[in-house]
């Protein structure tokens, strides 16, 4: 895992290096987890500037999941004890 700096933020994100990518991709998960996937023979100082390209939308996707309410759902079998 590595960390950049956005918008004077520490974002922590993952590079996953694929054989089968032709182009960039960037995923934002709702644990606010950031994963960068990459064509295999891509050097990662090019992906890391082109995340830090991407900050503003990255930043805003974080926001996003950070301040939605999470909902803790329930195992059906927590229902059936009672």
């Amino acid at each position: 895992m590595k960390i950049i700096k956005l918008e004077g933020k520490d974002v922590a994100y993952t590079i996953r290096k694929s054989k089968r990518a032709k182009r960039l991709r960037i995923a934002v998960y709702c644990d606010a987890s950031v994963v960068l996937t990459i064509p295999h023979n891509l050097s990662e100082k090019t992906a890391d500037n082109y995340l830090r390209s991407k900050n503003k939308w990255i930043r805003e996707k974080i926001d996003i999941f950070k301040s939605s309410k999470i909902i803790k759902i329930q195992k059906i079998d927590d229902f059936n004890e009672n």
